[in-house]
């Protein structure tokens, strides 16, 4: 495997930002003006963007494998353990009370920065509707949102936890994870906003996997946190 030090890393983060912030400013709104219907606009841009980050990593994983070592242990998802499922759950619950308790702090950074979320991230989910579609009694919209959903849980942890960060600890050591959970609340400036909200969890997640050297602490703790959307339309869901 081979080290990644701080300022090489840089790229492996501002180039996912960037095609973030291409997908959500510029390509969905023109196909969204074009007719495309919303849903499947957004589900194939995460697909390919967030989705591609887990591809990614799995073929430069796969590069990288020593001889006999295997891509699930390079991206550290060996045996699933006990204890790191428990501290997911612990860190993913710790992680969402702080992001909902920093949202007065979030509202404020909001208020400054000189742009606005993109006019179609009002349709994503309201009471009724989700990306355009009636909630009530669609039951196959839970589905495609779980499209979403692991996109970017997978797509995402592969890519920072799975393969990015055990390079950045064989180059910057035990103290890797400090700048790794860094950068990755930076990677979210396409929300420049929900940045400060991250912070807490992004340290949180990236100290468990360093330590543990496990990818799945992360999983499960990005899956708490990008869970209640479930219950949002679960509940319009029954509403009908």
């Amino acid at each position: 495997m081979a080290p990644l030090p701080l300022l090489r890393s840089l790229p492996y983060f501002i180039v996912p930002s960037a095609l973030m912030a291409l997908a959500l400013y510029v390509s969905i709104p023109a196909l969204d003006a074009a007719g495309l219907p919303l849903m499947v606009n957004v589900i194939g841009h995460i697909a390919l963007v967030m989705g591609g980050m887990g591809v990614a990593a799995v073929l430069l994983a796969a590069r990288e494998c020593a001889q006999g070592e295997g891509i699930a242990r390079r991206l550290r998802l060996r045996a699933v353990r006990r204890v790191d499922l428990l501290l997911g759950l612990a860190i993913g619950a710790a992680g969402l009370w702080a992001y909902l308790d920093l949202a007065e702090l979030s509202a404020q950074v909001y208020r400054i920065v000189p742009w606005d979320y993109p006019e179609w991230m009002r349709r994503f989910q309201t009471e009724t509707r989700f990306l355009d579609v009636t909630i009530a009694g669609a039951w196959w919209i839970l589905a495609a949102y779980g499209v979403i959903y692991l996109c970017n849980v997978v797509g995402e942890e592969l890519w920072w936890r799975g393969y990015l960060l055990p390079r950045q600890a064989a180059a910057m050591g035990a103290w890797a994870w400090i700048p790794h959970a860094f950068l990755w609340a930076g990677f979210h400036a396409f929300f420049a906003w929900d940045i400060v909200l991250l912070i807490p969890i992004a340290l949180m997640i990236a100290s468990v996997c360093q330590w543990r050297r496990s990818t799945w602490p992360g999983l499960v703790a990005h899956g708490v946190l990008n869970a209640p959307a479930f219950l949002r339309i679960y509940d319009g869901i029954i509403s009908a």
